[in-house]
């Protein structure tokens, strides 16, 4: 199961070391207290860009999970995965139809459509 960190922090606002002490520290403190290996991170609030994403690479952690919904990854995604979400009302043909390629490519297409959107309301 991914893991947060100590204070649930907005770690692309704090500082480089901060944010390298709070990824660091997390992980240390996990598997003191559980006794195995806290290889993967959810980021508070799929809080998260390049610059964390290296730190989280370089505390330790081989995998971290966004909030972008998707389920393709390339290997240099590994610290950026995007999840595939799961509810109540989740039952086994909607599951399946969230791991098809299709829904990664509409949720990326509603992830471009969004930005676009955005982008022409700024400019008006």
């Amino acid at each position: 199961f991914p893991y947060t960190t100590l204070f649930r922090s907005r770690l692309t606002q704090l500082s480089a070391e901060l944010a390298a002490m709070e990824l660091e520290g997390s992980r240390r403190e996990l598997e003191q207290n559980l006794g195995i290996p806290a290889l993967t991170l959810a980021y508070p609030f799929g809080d998260c860009d390049k610059r964390v994403e290296d730190l989280a690479r370089g505390a330790g952690y081989r995998l971290a999970c966004s909030i972008t919904r998707g389920n393709r990854h390339a290997p240099a995604e590994f610290h950026r995965l995007k999840r595939v979400p799961v509810g109540e009302h989740t039952d086994a043909a909607r599951f399946h139809r969230r791991l098809s390629s299709i829904y990664d490519f509409t949720c990326s297409l509603r992830r471009y459509v969004r930005k676009l959107s955005m982008t022409r309301a700024r400019h008006k």
